[in-house]
């Protein structure tokens, strides 16, 4: 059996604010986790518990759902 690649896919999780959140980058593990790293400095939880919620220093993201392009505006 071939290994696969972790695939992240935010509408198979569960939602979360995180999922468009502009300060969220995805981290891959070793043993094909998925885990959400928040880079915001005022945030001390770097790797927040899911689902998120609420979050005081949520900002929507501004790039489009696959990631490759940034959206209008």
């Amino acid at each position: 059996m071939q290994p696969t690649e972790p695939v992240y896919e935010p509408s198979a999780a569960r939602p979360s604010l995180c999922h468009t959140c502009s300060f969220i980058r995805v981290v891959a593990g070793r043993f094909d986790q998925v885990y959400l790293l928040c880079q915001n400095d005022l945030l001390p939880e770097k790797y927040p518990r899911q689902p998120v919620r609420r979050c005081d220093v949520y900002a929507p993201t501004t790039r489009a759902p696959d990631g490759a392009t940034p959206a209008p505006g």
